[in-house]
């Protein structure tokens, strides 16, 4: 019985010896992985038509590494250029015997949008101090300024920006208006103010104007004669507007100096028949991520 006892302990350790042994074959051993890609970048994402691209890239453990669209087999690092013509995502494949890995990259096309509405689609009208009650809404111009520091000349405006992508990344934004005539012989500045409240372009006097807020947005220095367009930049104001973070009741145009001052100017409202390119402009470039 003691002999039958020896020999089960002898085949018990050289069994524990097998698995051992194999135990220590699967620690040692190493399994297959897949590629690594440390890097996939571009030199710019947000780009204008036309413009080119560098994209560039790292990659290891990889037998061939693709960028799609366009299907290009590169090398394990290096860059190339590419030249899209609308938004695009770029994609990296690296693969070797264990599968793939990939990493991608987007450029955004920027979009440029005029806003520039017709008699019909335009909002927008001018308030006189000196009469209170009376409403411009067919005036072909608005006057902007003062006259004897006693008559304080201002203008409302408001465009529909719903064809702008709610989603919009807003890049830049000028309101533009065309300054066709100067009354005076002083330099001044107009400067732009978000309008707090609703108003109606048929309704609005000095007496029922919107409140707006005293912080300026944006200022223009006006040349006395220059018959040129005035810009404004809205960008902030207008992704407000966009992405709803702020109402869209539209802008106040004043003299920063007001009621100071000897002059003012005229510039085209939307009602202006003769030359509708000079009507008032919303312009606007923008892309979506």
């Amino acid at each position: 019985m003691k002999g039958i006892i020896k020999i089960h302990t002898h085949y018990l350790r050289i069994f524990l010896i097998i698995l051992l042994f194999l135990f220590l074959s699967g620690c040692n051993g190493s399994t297959p992985t897949g590629p690594i890609i440390p890097s996939f970048t571009a030199d710019a994402i947000v780009i204008d038509a036309g413009d080119t691209v560098n994209l560039s890239w790292e990659v290891t453990d990889a037998s061939t590494v693709t960028i799609n669209p366009g299907g290009l087999v590169v090398a394990l690092s290096g860059s190339t250029s590419v030249s899209p013509t609308e938004t695009t995502t770029y994609t990296l494949t690296a693969t070797n015997s264990a599968g793939s890995s990939t990493a991608t990259v987007t450029i955004f096309m920027k979009q440029v949008l005029v806003i520039q509405p017709n008699p019909l689609e335009g909002k927008d009208s001018m308030v006189v101090n000196q009469l209170p009650d009376d409403n411009y809404v067919d005036n072909q111009y608005f006057s902007l300024g003062n006259l004897s520091a006693s008559v304080f000349l201002r203008g409302y405006i408001q465009f529909d920006v719903s064809p702008i992508p709610s989603a919009a990344v807003i890049v830049d934004a000028d309101l533009k208006l065309y300054q066709y005539q100067t009354i005076g012989t002083e330099g001044f500045f107009i400067g732009v103010h978000k309008v707090t409240e609703s108003w109606e372009e048929n309704l609005i006097t000095w007496n029922n104007q919107p409140d707006y807020l005293p912080s300026i947005e944006s200022t223009v220095t006006i040349i006395v004669g220059a018959e040129t367009w005035l810009s404004w930049d809205i960008t902030s104001l207008l992704q407000g507007w966009v992405d709803g973070g702020i109402v869209n009741y539209g802008i106040l145009l004043k003299d920063t100096d007001e009621p100071m001052g000897d002059t003012f100017i005229r510039c085209y409202t939307s009602d202006y028949l003769t030359n509708p390119n000079q009507c008032p402009k919303l312009e606007v470039t923008y892309y979506v991520p």
